[in-house]
């Protein structure tokens, strides 16, 4: 698994090193991997129980809906009318 760090973090990393000029290309990149290497993630946290709780109900009146209306209205429009209520209630 690859794990992202900020770019702006990874340089910042890189020109907090004290390389003396007589080193190595090799010592300065072992440095450096070094350096990276100590930096945390950049990768977002993972989504709360809340919003997830929030998204499955969400999903479960799509449903609801899709069946009560029997196929008298596309998946489409259902859909945008489930929607159209979260984002009243959530707003």
């Amino acid at each position: 698994m690859r794990d992202l760090i900020s770019r702006q973090a990874a340089i910042d990393a890189i020109d907090r090193l004290d390389i003396p000029e007589d080193m190595c290309v090799f010592e300065i990149l072992s440095h450096i991997e070094l350096e990276i290497g100590t930096l945390p993630s950049a990768q977002p946290e993972p989504l709360s129980n809340a919003y997830m709780k929030a998204v499955w109900t969400w999903l479960l009146d799509y449903q609801i809906r899709a069946a009560e209306l029997k196929g008298r209205y596309t998946p489409y429009e259902v859909l945008s009318w489930v929607a159209n209520d979260w984002r009243k209630e959530h707003e």
